[in-house]
């Protein structure tokens, strides 16, 4: 392993970058004096919070940045300074001698285009080779990189392919030319963790193969833990931390570093553990900071810190791990104490199981109304039993799915109608007052389907959705919109879901207008309480979304939930595109409204860390079944389906020392048009017996009390082996 740029010719090296942005008489500091070097057949990572430049650093390498940048400082590819070139020679660097693999596949490739032809148009714009040998290398990369069945798949477009598998497409096309540098910006941040596995495999093997430099730019700590020799940190602008890969994770020095990783969900962290919350936001990138500018945000910092901005130096003399912190040869506590009314994640909530409205909501009556009369039924409707004798066996029961199935048209021809989409098939589930319920899978195992089936957005093909006595597909319009006001959704993706009109105080006060709560006076008011309930100011009400940071426009999506006083709130993907210390801002977040406000939380995510550390219970979802579910130990501790066990193996542990795992799941899952007879997982099932699990569907059983599994051979399984317990610590 390469341990330092210096120990071979370095390949690619940035010096005193400086990078600013000039518009409508402003000037924005994107990138303050940055130094980086990469060297030939090593993996250089550069982490930190979205704002911090890591994107804009690689950006002004590849000549990309728009035309009001102006760029200072050195960038070399061996003996060739890149900022000296014209437009015309830094072309014939990109994709020749630099290739690049985007965040997103599907914005930069083009639909109307095959694969095999824009690959093959990156091959022919720097090489003079024919249309036909052009196509044939690009069949060639497309099996290099895993497309199976190249030679057919390569006549497709884009949107016929898996989300997975257009990121192989891009990488394919970045290794057309043979470059001697892939830059790779977030490639795996919108993956599922298994597919996730098999492109960092992929990048790395191919790393090896071809003796490449690679520049990983991620915010997926676990990730870096696995792929990288030496660890770049920045923050506003600037490297504040840089070394080798094991050395940040062993004994990170910087303050903001040991933020970083104490802010990240682990699959290893005993139960309850409280996350690190750094507090407070990137500084505004058009100030001037004389200081060191993580002070504001730093508990160790202190008047030299405010003064004079510290100099990027070496721990030891000669040596590869450096830090830009004034303190860095002090013995700091690398702990923080936990802030005030902080939460454990996954913690049972305060209060009684009746669901009280807690006074801490707050709110007129009048924007209430409607709402006290549905919270105050407990007794037979809300606290249904789970045990059929009248007796509860724990917290009372707010939403019961029976059977339930959401089925989509195919499309056929008008010779053969097509089967249908399974999306949803059989899932019986409970939610419970005042805990969480984690649900898991990979894309396309009707997760999200599931979700909005739960808030009647999407009509059940069969089964049922109770709350309480109240079954959604019988209530009226009427009935179905009342009810709805108890159970709400925030989405994925907060900007997509916010007019980009309205300012956030008619955002979020947007539930209230529909319902006709309360006079305008009255909602924006309401908005302003709902606000700091999520820990923002009331001033930024006046703000539109676009002027929000992606944590900020999550925490407006949950306040907009809020907004209504629902008892159920299902939230798809919360966290996914954030930044670690953003993430372990909402995850807290929600735990404590959780225990304020007795909330039952439905979590959707492929994060199975995310989950591991809010969950009470756990969902396993595998192609619109449940596969497993059980409490969040049981299933992360001691796995009985062979898809748990897959799904927990791809997680990248946050250990440079243990980077061998066992091989990701192959493949994707079949199509949900045509599932496969028996278990549906059996094609994919290492432990799949002929003659029984691929004729045989498994029931969901419990075989263990509170721990139910559909698997012929889960008793076989679980005892086969143990889990990893440095990958699933049950505390």
């Amino acid at each position: 392993m390469v341990t330092s740029a210096s120990a071979v010719a370095e390949l690619l090296a940035i010096r005193d970058l400086r990078v600013t942005f000039r518009a409508s008489g402003r000037d924005v500091h994107a990138v303050r004096g940055v130094d980086l070097s990469v060297a030939q057949g090593e993996t250089l990572a550069v982490v930190g919070e979205s704002g911090s430049g890591k994107s804009v650093t690689m950006m002004a390498a590849l000549g990309l940045l728009p035309e009001n940048a102006e760029v200072a400082g050195s960038i070399r590819l061996r003996d060739r300074e890149l900022l000296a070139m014209d437009e015309r020679a830094l072309r014939s660097v990109r994709g020749a001698e630099i290739g690049v693999v985007f965040q997103d596949p599907m914005s930069s490739l083009n639909p109307v285009h095959t694969v095999s032809r824009q690959i093959a148009e990156a091959i022919r714009a720097h090489a003079d080779v024919s249309r036909a040998a052009a196509h044939g290398r690009a069949v060639e990369l497309l099996g290099e990189v895993g497309i199976p069945d190249p030679r057919t798949r390569a006549d497709d477009y884009p949107h016929q392919f898996s989300g997975g598998m257009r990121q192989r497409v891009m990488i394919a096309m970045a290794l057309a030319c043979g470059p001697r540098v892939l830059v790779a910006d977030e490639p795996t941040t919108a993956l599922d963790v298994t597919v996730q596995a098999q492109i960092v495999d992929l990048v790395d093997r191919i790393r090896r193969e071809r003796g490449m430099a690679v520049i990983w730019i991620s915010h997926d700590l676990g990730v870096v833990a696995q792929i990288a020799d030496r660890v770049a940190v920045m923050y506003a602008g600037r490297v504040v931390e840089q070394g080798p890969c094991a050395d940040l994770f062993d004994a990170a020095v910087h303050p903001y570093t040991a933020g970083l990783l104490r802010a990240m969900p682990r699959l290893d962290a005993p139960a309850g553990t409280q996350l690190e919350v750094i507090p407070g936001g990137l500084p505004d990138p058009e100030a001037h900071h004389g200081g060191c500018v993580f002070a504001p945000r730093c508990d160790h910092a202190h008047d030299t810190c405010a003064a004079a901005r510290p100099a990027l130096l070496p721990l030891v003399a000669g040596g590869g791990h450096a830090v830009a912190c004034h303190r860095s040869g002090e013995r700091l506590d690398p702990g923080r104490a936990v802030p005030a009314g902080a939460v454990s994640p996954g913690a049972v909530p305060a209060g009684d199981a009746a669901g009280a409205v807690p006074a801490r909501l707050g709110g007129s009556p009048t924007l209430r109304a409607g709402t006290d009369n549905v919270r105050s039924r407990t007794g037979a409707d809300e606290g249904r039993s789970r045990t059929g004798d009248g007796e509860s066996a724990g917290p009372p029961v707010v939403v019961a799915l029976d059977d339930l199935r959401v089925h989509y048209r195919g499309r056929g021809s008008w010779r053969r109608a097509a089967a249908p989409v399974r999306a949803v098939d059989g899932v019986t589930l409970e939610l419970e007052h005042g805990r969480t319920l984690g649900l898991v899978g990979e894309s396309g195992s009707g997760k999200s389907t599931l979700g909005r089936a739960l808030l009647g957005l999407e009509k059940p093909s069969g089964g049922s959705v109770a709350f309480g006595d109240r079954v959604l597909h019988t209530l009226s319009a009427a009935g179905l919109r009342e009810l709805r006001c108890t159970a709400q959704l925030v989405f994925q993706d907060p900007a997509a879901s916010m007019n980009p009109a309205l300012r956030v105080e008619d955002v979020v006060s947007e539930p209230l207008r529909i319902n006709r709560r309360g006079s305008v006076a009255e909602q924006r008011a309401r908005a302003g309480e709902l606000l700091e309930i999520v820990e923002l100011p009331r001033e930024l009400g006046r703000r539109y979304p676009h002027q929000l940071s992606g944590g900020q426009r999550q925490r407006v999506a949950i306040a907009r939930g809020l907004a209504l006083d629902p008892r159920v709130l299902v939230c798809d993907e919360p966290v996914s595109a954030l930044d670690v210390s953003v993430q372990a801002q909402i995850i807290t977040l929600l735990s404590r409204l959780q225990a304020e406000l007795g909330l039952s939380l439905l979590v959707i995510s492929h994060d199975l860390a995310v989950i591991r550390t809010i969950a009470h219970r756990v969902a396993v979802m595998y192609l619109g079944q449940i596969v497993e579910l059980g409490g969040r130990d049981d299933v992360f501790g001691r796995p009985r389906h062979p898809y748990t066990r897959g799904l927990l193996d791809a997680v990248p542990v946050p250990d440079p020392h243990r980077r061998s795992r066992p091989a990701p799941l192959a493949g994707d899952p079949p199509s949900p048009a045509a599932p496969p007879s028996g278990c549906r997982f059996h094609e994919r099932c290492a432990f799949a017996r002929p003659g029984l699990c691929d004729t045989t569907p498994p029931p969901l059983e419990e075989q263990r009390p509170g721990h139910w599994t559909a698997c012929h051979l889960a008793d076989e399984i679980a005892a086969s082996s143990a889990p990893d317990p440095a990958r699933s610590a049950t505390g």
